[in-house]
């Protein structure tokens, strides 16, 4: 579980969201950058658990991701027009986006420290 990896989320106030699950966010650790500082976005990763299935991190086409986007993108803090919605694309369009399909956290972790390495 991630209490192996961040035992401090056990402390950190649990959260109802909007699709009836339970989660808690571990914060920023000190040393992130401070607001308004940008950093490039390497990739896009969207995780799923599938206890039947072998880790694997799959490239995903454009449309796929934007399709992700739209179905796990829950809650969205500001209004999208037509700029937004633009700069959303341009956005998914010029970045390396994956799946990536796990049942144990530490192959998961592998895949992605493979990726960063690349």
């Amino acid at each position: 579980t991630m209490l192996h990896y961040y035992p401090q989320l056990q402390h950190c106030q649990q959260h109802y969201r909007s699709d009836e699950k339970f989660v808690r966010y571990l914060p920023p650790p000190p040393l992130t950058p401070p607001h308004g500082t940008k950093r490039p976005v390497g990739a896009i990763i969207f995780p799923k658990y599938d206890p039947s299935a072998e880790t694997r991190l799959t490239p995903l086409s454009k449309t796929d991701a934007l399709l992700k986007f739209i179905q796990e993108c829950l809650v969205i803090d500001t209004r999208l027009d037509k700029n937004r919605v633009a700069k959303l694309l341009n956005w998914i369009e010029k970045t390396p986006c994956y799946e990536l399909i796990t049942t144990d956290l530490e192959d998961a972790v592998q895949c992605i420290q493979h990726l960063s390495n690349q």
